[in-house]
């Protein structure tokens, strides 16, 4: 079995361009974890997952370590929160450096990239361009 067998189509991603507010708001409205960031070519740059959000609000010190918990119910002073970091690009605080696979990677492999990498998703590449993502959940 390969990448290319068990991978997310459709894959949702975002410019390096794109405001920190709207990667939520697409992870949100689409119930992902996490995005892959494209550059102007759209090549895979970066990875945004919802732990990037995390370590940017606590960081921040404009909210309660539980912020991100709260984000889902998107009350009026968490949207007022999380509007404070409207600036912040997603190339700002993407992951950098990230691991990609080619559609024909065995998923034996891909298992073992997500546990030594310690990370939860790849995207699946060809030709430069997103074709897919697997995740753990996969």
């Amino acid at each position: 079995m390969q990448a290319q067998d068990i991978m997310t189509r459709n894959v949702i991603s975002a410019n390096v361009d794109v405001t920190v507010e709207e990667i939520a708001a697409l992870m949100m409205e689409n119930h992902i974890s996490g995005v892959p960031i494209l550059d102007e070519d759209g090549a895979v740059t970066g990875l945004i997952c919802e732990g990037d959000l995390m370590r940017r609000v606590e960081g921040s010190g404009s909210a309660p370590k539980s912020w991100w918990l709260s984000l889902f119910s998107w009350s009026e002073s968490t949207a007022r929160d999380f509007i404070k970091m409207r600036s912040h690009r997603a190339k700002d605080i993407m992951t950098r450096n990230v691991h990609v696979v080619a559609p024909e990677t065995p998923v034996a492999d891909i298992a073992r990239l997500l546990e030594e990498k310690r990370i939860k998703r790849v995207p699946v590449v060809e030709n430069d361009r997103v074709v897919g993502i697997v995740s753990r959940a996969t």
